[in-house]
């Protein structure tokens, strides 16, 4: 029984990284959007039902989602931040919420 709990761990954990992948792309690309005089609403509604989509997924995984969105901050950027603080206040763990020094004074999107 622990041979097959390994595999299907691991594969929860690849969703899982892929919900974090995209919540911290879907975001940066928001940041870009809402800028470009060309995007409509509807276009950025989506956007941010995609993205809400992603941050649930991160928020059902719990623990796995907090630590795979720590680990991210390994590569400061805003959506990573973005990202992160979600997860942080949707479990209501303030001790998780990442320190301003995570951001690095980075000023990208």
């Amino acid at each position: 029984m622990n041979a097959t709990a390994t595999p299907r761990h691991n594969s929860v954990l690849a969703v899982v990284q892929q919900h974090v992948d995209d919540a911290i792309s879907q975001r940066a690309t928001r940041s870009v959007l809402v800028r470009a005089p060309h995007v409509k609403l509807d276009q950025l509604g989506r956007l941010d039902e995609r993205l809400d989509a992603s941050l649930d997924g991160i928020a059902v995984a719990a623990d796995a989602g907090a630590a795979l969105c720590s680990e991210a901050l390994a590569t400061p950027h805003r959506a990573t931040l973005f990202t992160a603080t979600v997860n942080a206040l949707t479990a209501r763990d303030m001790a998780a919420l990442p320190s301003s020094r995570c951001a690095g004074g980075e000023r990208g999107a």
